[in-house]
């Protein structure tokens, strides 16, 4: 039921629901046995360093998703924004481009149009707001952050 079923539609599927972390979150243990246990969700091998990195992002109110047209990659989402993740040197987890807003559950891309800040997806496109823009920047931060904390990991020493 939580494990990857890849879609016909394109459109990114959950790996790992943050609500069914949260009912794990009383204990580290239980949250990264579950995603070791899904691990074959995964598109690609990930170390027990970049397992314990997304089981951080879960925890922080992330959601671990595939995006099916990046399959080297991890996605994780939160709210309308997004990023693409990938296995780095020393076990790492690195962002592989800028995060994004999400435009129909597609990675939007950043233009200027007519003088306007726009996300675009195909034909589909929004205005950038100021809210919007603190949102992506809130995410950004928070991602950043998380990913940096990992290099101080105890699973260092693997």
């Amino acid at each position: 039921m939580l494990k990857a079923v890849p879609g016909a539609t394109g459109k990114p599927e959950i790996l790992f629901p943050v609500g069914s972390l949260r009912a794990l979150r009383s204990s580290t243990f239980s949250v990264l046995l579950f995603l070791v246990t899904h691990h074959s969700s995964l598109p690609m091998d990930l170390t027990p360093r970049q397992l314990a990195t997304l089981e951080r992002l879960a925890v922080q109110g992330f959601a671990v998703v595939a995006f099916p047209k990046y399959g080297s990659a991890v996605g994780v989402c939160r709210g309308e924004c997004a990023a693409l993740l990938s296995p780095a040197p020393g076990g790492r987890l690195a962002l592989q481009g800028e995060p994004c807003y999400l435009l129909d559950d597609n990675l939007a891309v950043p233009v200027l149009r007519e003088g306007k800040k726009l996300f675009v997806w195909k034909q589909q496109s929004v205005e950038v707001t100021p809210e919007l823009e603190a949102a992506l920047k809130a995410f950004k931060d928070d991602l950043a952050r998380i990913l940096e904390s990992a290099l101080s990991s105890p699973w260092d020493a693997f």
